[in-house]
C-alpha cells in the first residue's frame, strides 16, 4: 500500500498489518514503554502473538463506539437472555472467529440509544462525525512505512477524533492513562500521519479524545494535548521510529538489558527500613 488514506479496510486485515511491515502506535509505545523484545513479539508479521481474546466490557465498548462511528466490525445479534448457554457461547465464537462483533440482542437496543444520547450531547457541543470513520493511513517516516487506523477524521476542519471509553473521564485520571496507554505517542503518530498525507494541512492537524465514562451517566470530556505532553509524546514517537529503523534493519531485538545490570537499594526503600528499625528500638525500650 502506498501513502495514503484507505476507507474500508477491514479490522482484521488492519491488525494483520496491511502495509507489511510497518510499524503502528501500539507498537511503537511498546517499543519506548517495554523492550524492541516486547514490540517484535506482538507485532503480526514478527513475533505474531496472538491478540488477547475480547471481554465482555470490551465487546460493549466496541458496540458502542461502532454505533456512534456508523463504521467498524458487522454486528451480530444473538438471541439469548445471556452468555452462559453452550448455544450462545458457540454463536459469539462463531461471530468473533469471523471478525464480527457479538452482542445480545437484548442490550443492542440499549447501545443504539445510549449511543444516540450521546452523539446528541456531542452535536451540543460542536462534535459531529460528519466525515470518515475506522479510516486506515498508510504513510513514511523517513524510511520506515507506518500504519494507523483513525476512529474518525474530519477533512473539512483537519480535526483527528478518537474514541475513549474509561471508567473516568475526569481529566487528571484520563492524562494517567494517556501515558500508561501511550496515547501521547498515537496523537504524534497520527497527526504525522495527516500531514504527511496532506501537506497542505501542515501545522493546522487537531487531535482531540473524546472521553466518555463508561457508567452513567456517561460524562464525555473533550481532551486535547498541548504543551509537555505534546512534547513528550512527539518525542517518544522519534524514538520509537529511531528503535524500529535500527532493529529492522540488525534483525536484533533486544530486552531491557545484555549485560549483567548492578542493582542497587532505591532511597525510598533504605527509608523505609531507617523507619521500621527506629520504631523497633522504641518499642523494644518500653517497659512491661
Amino acid at each position: 500500500m502506498e501513502q495514503g488514506f484507505y476507507p474500508g479496510v477491514s479490522h482484521e486485515a488492519y491488525h494483520a498489518d496491511c502495509a507489511p511491515i510497518s510499524l503502528s502506535a501500539s507498537i511503537a509505545h511498546k517499543l519506548v514503554s517495554q523492550s524492541p523484545l516486547h514490540a517484535w513479539h506482538a507485532h503480526p508479521r514478527l513475533g505474531g502473538a496472538e491478540r488477547e481474546p475480547p471481554t465482555r466490557e470490551m465487546d460493549e465498548g466496541a458496540l458502542v463506539h461502532a454505533l456512534m462511528l456508523g463504521a467498524g466490525p458487522e454486528i451480530v445479534p444473538v438471541d439469548a437472555d445471556d452468555w452462559r448457554t453452550k448455544a450462545a457461547k458457540e454463536a459469539r465464537e462463531a461471530a468473533r472467529d469471523a471478525g464480527k462483533l457479538p452482542v445480545l440482542a437484548a442490550k443492542l437496543e440499549t447501545a443504539r440509544k445510549l449511543s444516540e444520547q450521546l452523539l446528541a450531547r456531542l452535536a451540543d457541543r460542536g462534535v459531529v462525525f460528519s466525515g470518515m470513520s475506522e479510516l486506515t493511513a498508510v504513510w513514511r517516516e523517513g524510511d520506515t512505512k507506518c500504519r494507523g487506523r483513525l476512529d474518525h477524521w474530519r477533512e473539512d476542519i483537519a480535526t483527528i477524533y478518537d474514541l475513549k471509553f474509561y471508567s473516568s473521564a475526569q481529566p487528571e485520571a484520563f492524562a494517567r492513562q494517556m501515558i500508561a496507554h501511550g496515547l501521547d505517542i498515537q496523537r504524534a503518530a497520527y497527526v504525522s500521519a495527516a500531514e504527511k498525507i496532506r501537506p497542505d494541512l501542515a501545522g493546522r492537524v487537531r487531535f482531540l479524545n473524546v472521553v466518555i465514562e463508561s457508567s452513567e451517566p456517561h460524562p464525555i470530556t473533550l481532551v486535547e494535548a498541548r504543551g509537555s505532553m505534546r512534547e513528550m509524546g512527539e518525542r517518544k514517537w522519534r524514538r520509537a521510529v529511531e528503535l524500529w529503523e535500527r532493529c529492522l534493519s540488525s534483525g536484533k531485538w533486544p530486552a531491557y538489558a545484555d549485560d549483567i545490570v548492578p542493582v542497587e537499594a532505591p532511597a525510598w526503600a533504605i527509608a523505609a527500613d531507617m523507619e521500621k528499625q527506629l520504631t523497633e528500638l522504641g518499642d523494644s525500650n518500653v517497659g512491661f
